[in-house]
């Protein structure tokens, strides 16, 4: 089951961690959409999770291991048993999931409060430069005026002055609840960047209506948001619904996908279906989610408070 390349790494962290040569029992994991190798471990009837990391993300492929044992002593993820950067290999405890909590407003701002906190990680790519760079081939759907209400985003957010350490990639397949306490997963894109990508990625999935963001930025902040800090918070929101539909409406196009007509479905409704069981692994589905992401972006740019927001960002 484990491929020959990578047999003997996984045989000396077996040795290394639990004076084992070889599990009770293992079975793949394949929920999400990593490019690394996730698999379920028994061994004396304790579970763990092994990840073999396979890409290369630079001159230190493996520097999130360190901050994994840094949020795991914080409380916010799994304990590590093993890290091997040379191996690209990790060992954590294995977290049995329960369902998801009614208020995860309630669960999750706290975690990202201490998610934040944080020794600084490295920094790395400046976020808006990569949606440039998307938004500069799209040739998808139409998005009216958009792309336009982006750039002037872009041109008034303060990109270096609240910079903190976060995960970037919170999706609910990464939140673990074990019906105490949740845990985040998969720190293969952690790097230092502004507190709202982290903030806003969950929320497109638990966080709905005006209030439920109030009570969610007061519940981060420990007091009533800012009317500054919810401006960053709604400018990101729009920032992140522009990558996200030129993103993956890139994936559709290298699949070979034509656009269709169909109109957007319900931001709403079709995150619940992704809460539900849906996967956005096929261009068709990314098709879909890209649709979704650039209708609620051009909503949001086209809100009565969208000016304020943007003098407020500055503030």
């Amino acid at each position: 089951m484990i491929p020959d390349v990578h047999r003997d790494a996984v045989t000396n962290a077996l040795h290394a961690a639990f004076g084992v040569a070889a599990p009770d029992a293992i079975r793949p994991l394949t929920e999400g959409m990593s490019s690394s190798l996730v698999y379920r471990l028994e061994i004396a009837s304790r579970a763990y999770a092994l990840r073999i990391h396979l890409r290369d993300y630079g001159a230190r492929p493996t520097q999130h291991f360190t901050y994994m044992q840094q949020a795991a002593e914080a409380g916010i993820a799994p304990r590590v048993h093993y890290a091997n950067e040379a191996d690209k290999i990790v060992i954590t405890d294995f977290i049995t999931r329960a369902p998801l909590p009614a208020d995860m407003v309630a669960v999750l701002a706290p975690v990202l409060r201490t998610l934040h906190e944080l020794p600084p990680f490295h920094a790395s790519v400046d976020q808006f430069e990569v949606i440039d760079r998307f938004v500069a081939q799209f040739d998808a759907f139409p998005v009216g005026d958009l792309f336009e209400r982006y750039a002037e985003v872009a041109a008034v957010f303060p990109r270096t002055s609240d910079r903190v350490s976060a995960h970037h990639d919170l999706k609910p397949e990464n939140l673990a609840f074990d019906g105490e306490r949740l845990f985040l997963l998969d720190w293969e894109a952690a790097f230092l960047d502004d507190r709202n990508f982290d903030l806003v990625i969950p929320a497109n999935f638990f966080v709905r209506g005006d209030a439920e963001v109030e009570r969610y930025l007061a519940l981060y902040y420990g007091a009533p948001a800012t009317p500054g800090q919810r401006a960053r918070f709604e400018l990101i929101r729009i920032t992140e619904h522009v990558f996200y539909a030129v993103f993956l409406a890139s994936l559709v196009k290298r699949a070979g996908l034509t656009c269709d007509s169909t109109p957007a479905e319900d931001f709403v409704a079709f995150h619940d279906e992704l809460l539900a069981d849906l996967i956005v692994r096929e261009p068709a589905d990314q098709l879909r989610y890209a649709k979704v992401h650039a209708a609620e972006g051009l909503r949001r740019v086209h809100s009565p408070r969208f000016r304020e927001w943007l003098v407020r960002a500055r503030d």
